[in-house]
């Protein structure tokens, strides 16, 4: 990850402190402040004015690639704060939500925009890569929406969030799939597939097993220290460890960190490690989603 440099993170910081009251204020999502102040401080954006008005490269985001690396943790830590609101048993409850009607969102959305894709004109392979992308959705943005409407913890919320939630599973085996049909490689494709899903199954299992044995005995040990620093430090490394080893069994690092958030959910510490990593959460989706504008052309 490159470095961020400190002109860029004051920008951020004063877009933060301008877009949360206003748009609140307003009573409009500040996701939408922060989208279009990306889209103006990013590098299609007022810097093209720059050469007219030299004091826009005061306002400008330099770094869009550390940026957007450094705030893809705000994702991270918004599936840990979802995780911590539920629980293992809770989200066994919704397997079938998760498992049922998430997998058939993926897969009737995948095959409509498949079929779509073809009838343009384009193959079958690029169709059914184009199908399994375009059906999937940013955990993200509607999940934050879903929290600033008070709906997350609604039926609707749910079901929403048990579709988001077999997404981020879903990209193994699209991902999967991409690679054996632009390789064109040897080998029948459901063996692959099975072969991948089954392996983010595994991780996902062991995770949760391993996490549930040491979890809590190390959370005790951390807070008989009595040390703030030391809680949050072993916080965030809960959180970025869990993510790391589901992002190197081919899932996403999010779904590590929802993982992770379930885990500590069944323990006495989930209200402390609530209000630790809240603040980190809500200046990082911030960055996050003004990253996601900065690489939007609107000229083209």
């Amino acid at each position: 990850m490159e470095d961020l440099k400190l002109h860029d993170a004051v920008v951020f910081l004063v877009a933060a402190g301008l877009v949360i009251p206003l748009f609140k204020q307003i009573r409009v999502s500040p996701v939408l402040g922060f989208l279009l102040v990306g889209l103006a401080v990013g590098p299609f954006g007022l810097v093209r004015l720059a050469d007219e008005h030299s004091w826009l490269t005061f306002i400008m985001i330099t770094d869009v690639a550390g940026v957007s690396a450094l705030a893809e943790l705000g994702v991270v830590f918004l599936l840990f704060m979802i995780g911590l609101e539920l629980s293992i048993d809770r989200l066994m409850a919704m397997r079938r939500l998760v498992f049922g009607l998430g997998s058939a969102q993926v897969l009737v959305s995948g095959a409509v925009i498949g079929a779509i894709a073809w009838l343009w004109g384009n193959g079958v392979e690029a169709s059914v890569v184009l199908g399994g992308c375009l059906a999937l959705s940013s955990t993200a943005i509607v999940t934050q929406l879903l929290i600033e409407q008070g709906r997350f913890g609604s039926p609707t919320g749910h079901g929403i969030f048990a579709i988001l939630l077999a997404q981020d599973i879903a990209v193994v085996p699209i991902l999967c799939l991409g690679g054996i049909l632009g390789a064109q490689a040897g080998g029948p494709v459901s063996a692959a597939l099975l072969l991948a899903i089954g392996e983010a199954i595994l991780a996902v299992t062991l995770i949760l097993l391993v996490g549930r044995l040491i979890v809590r005995p190390v959370l005790r040990f951390v807070a008989n220290a009595d040390s703030p620093e030391f809680f949050l430090a072993v916080s965030l490394l809960l959180i970025i460890a869990t993510s790391f080893a589901t992002h190197e069994a081919g899932l996403s690092a999010a779904l590590g960190a929802f993982l992770a958030g379930l885990l500590v959910a069944e323990s006495e510490f989930h209200h402390e490690m609530k209000a630790n990593i809240e603040p980190f959460k809500g200046l990082l989706l911030g960055l996050f989603f003004m990253s996601v504008a900065m690489w939007i052309d609107p000229m083209e």
